[in-house]
């Protein structure tokens, strides 16, 4: 059995009159999320779905206790549970408050099941401030804490020139905990400089590493190298992955009948 925490939903289909028949939900299937401690929740309910000749429509409701989620690995639907074939995600539409997600359906004639595995995601969560030197943590190799917790590691500082005036930094980071940074300010003599922030994942929505990007104003290499040489970087937004890894259902695959209807 596939370790993954999958949902099975039965679906009957039927053409009437050369027309495509919608298939719905008797009772909704969702899904449970959270994070490692419990104390950030997210819901995901699968309310409805249609399926045409080569088409499935899967709408999904999000409930959650914080104030925004971001998707970082997004629901996956196959017709087996081992997800050895998942279909093709064409498009997911928010819609008053729902989601539609629309999947390539390789063979209709043969889909009698679907399994859905539910998304990852992060949500905001509280910290308090760090500040540090990338550059000293770059050269010491020493770790960034959070709340006395390791954090992350600078890993590398890159400079490219953008014209004459203005250079971009780039500062890489490697994770060391469940909290990813989100917004980064690098203080320099005074002048604060926001930084473009890119955090990547992995195909399983693990965290792989993370980007800081500052642009900063000198008139060459040697002088971004003064200036990084004094400046601190401060971090007071990170987000947590919640997922549902730690939950455990009742059965690995819950199975819903469902209703052909016109």
């Amino acid at each position: 059995m596939n370790k993954r925490k999958i949902i099975g939903i039965a679906v009957m289909a039927c053409i009437i009159a050369g027309m495509a028949a919608l298939v719905a939900f008797v009772i909704p299937a969702s899904s449970s999320m959270k994070d490692a401690s419990g104390t950030y929740a997210v819901s995901a309910e699968y309310a409805g779905a249609e399926i045409t000749d080569d088409t499935l429509l899967l709408y999904v409701t999000f409930d959650t206790n914080v104030d925004f989620f971001e998707i970082v690995r997004d629901i996956t639907v196959a017709s087996d549970e081992t997800f050895a074939n998942p279909f093709t995600l064409l498009s997911c539409i928010p819609d008053n408050g729902r989601y539609i997600y629309e999947f390539s359906v390789p063979d209709r004639q043969t889909l009698e099941k679907i399994y859905i595995e539910p998304p990852v995601l992060v949500v905001p969560t509280e910290i308090d401030t760090v500040t540090f030197s990338p550059q000293q943590c770059l050269e010491d190799q020493s770790m960034v804490y959070i709340q006395d917790e390791p954090w992350f590691t600078v890993s590398d500082i890159s400079v490219s020139e953008l014209d004459s005036t203005m250079y971009r930094v780039v500062v890489r980071i490697l994770l060391e905990s469940v909290n990813i940074p989100r917004f980064a300010l690098m203080d320099i003599n005074g002048l604060t400089i926001e930084a473009l922030s890119s955090m990547n994942f992995d195909i399983d929505g693990i965290f792989d590493f993370g980007e800081f990007y500052f642009d900063i104003p000198a008139s060459g290499e040697e002088e971004v190298e003064e200036v990084l040489a004094n400046a601190e970087i401060s971090i007071s937004d990170a987000l947590i992955r919640v997922d549902s890894g730690e939950i455990a259902y009742a059965s690995n695959i819950t199975g819903l009948t469902l209703s052909a209807v016109q």
